[in-house]
């Protein structure tokens, strides 16, 4: 197990200064920030069996997956001055900009944790908060009630059709049980 799956807030306060630095504050809502985390966490868990930020989920909002402890976190980075928040008026209403102030320390990132941190920002970068949410608002999602947890585990699984291979081992395995043991089974 690796030393941050406790869901070290120094890690998570790190996390999102980094995404901070290399996103353009035009480019970077509150909503928008919670996605790439969520995404970030999701697409490294789903590759390396654990997250970055070292959360195991998130909690459902009204908006989508959220980190434990963000709204800590951002007041922390914005009390130190490594960041600094900005109301902008869209049609939608105000947009919270983030924008940083002191270099992020990434040294406790690994290579791999760096790459997907700047593979997910790459990618959510052209979206609106209302696309980027689309996608995370899933099966998993919409199945949980706001407040409860995400499983950041349940939500790296990519479900899929079975394919020929996948029937012929489940019919291999039913083909050793006969009617008496299946209908006891169901």
């Amino acid at each position: 197990m690796n030393e941050h799956q406790d869901g070290d807030i120094d890690r998570l306060t790190k996390m999102v200064h980094f995404v901070v630095q290399h996103t353009p504050p035009e480019k970077l809502g509150a909503t928008k920030l919670n996605k790439v985390l969520w995404f970030a966490d999701v697409m490294h868990y789903r590759q390396h069996g654990v997250s970055i930020s070292g959360q195991t989920a998130y909690l459902k909002n009204k908006y989508g997956p959220t980190p434990a402890g963000i709204y800590q976190v951002l007041d922390d980075l914005k009390a130190s001055g490594s960041i600094a928040e900005r109301a902008v008026p869209t049609p939608a209403g105000a947009r919270r900009e983030f924008l940083w102030l002191l270099p992020a320390d990434a040294s406790e990132f690994s290579a791999g944790e760096i790459e997907t941190l700047l593979d997910v920002i790459d990618w959510a970068m052209p979206l609106t908060a209302v696309q980027i949410s689309e996608f995370s608002h899933d099966a998993l999602w919409e199945e949980t009630d706001v407040g409860q947890p995400i499983s950041i585990a349940a939500a790296s699984m990519i479900p899929s059709e079975p394919d020929a291979e996948d029937l012929a081992w489940a019919e291999a395995v039913f083909a050793q049980y006969d009617d008496d043991a299946l209908r006891a089974l169901a």
